[in-house]
């Protein structure tokens, strides 16, 4: 286990962050030195039992890491509930530009900071978001909810894109909707 990484991990799970495989470099995806960590076998099951112990549980999905506190699996708390909303609307939104879920999803493209924008005064979108306690337009809260929790980010181009985590939970909601129909 690296001392100066664990830190760093640490430092990311604790601002409610996820630590995806791949991070920006330039104008490029390349591979997370943090995500490798994490991942390796040896180590996995020394953070595992590092997490446990102070009441966390270490979660791989996908192509990414996360803690939950021990314990509350099952319904989402308010954060889940926030970012299934901005995820809801994410796809509302490539709906009306007629766009296709691989528009998010490859680091290549993305989905136009600026055509997201106009979005922002859209009444249906607004009562969502008020909804789930979220009060800022929907481009600011993309900002303050998927940016942050290194859910989404800007790629070189200006361009909303998902990270390994935002493909990964996003995925993940989408099969739960889609069972529950």
């Amino acid at each position: 286990m690296d001392k100066n990484k664990s830190k760093d991990i640490y430092d990311i799970f604790m601002q409610g962050a996820f630590v995806n495989k791949s991070t920006v470099q330039g104008d490029r995806l390349v591979p997370n030195p943090l995500f490798d960590e994490l991942a390796n076998e040896f180590n996995r099951d020394q953070y595992s039992a590092l997490y446990q112990a102070i009441g966390y549980e270490l979660i791989q999905m996908g192509n990414c890491f996360f803690i939950n506190r021990m314990g509350e699996a099952g319904q989402p708390g308010d954060v889940a509930m926030k970012i299934m909303a901005l995820f809801d609307l994410l796809h509302r939104a490539m709906t009306f530009m007629s766009c296709r879920y691989t528009q998010i999803t490859e680091f290549s493209l993305g989905i136009d900071w600026v055509t997201l924008q106009q979005y922002n005064q859209n009444e249906e979108f607004q009562k969502i978001l008020q909804a789930v306690g979220l009060k800022d337009s929907f481009t600011r809260e993309i900002a303050k909810v998927l940016f942050a929790r290194q859910l989404a980010i800007k790629n070189h181009r200006d361009r909303l894109v998902l990270t390994d985590a935002g493909i990964a939970l996003s995925t993940h909601f989408l099969k739960e909707v889609t069972s529950q129909l």
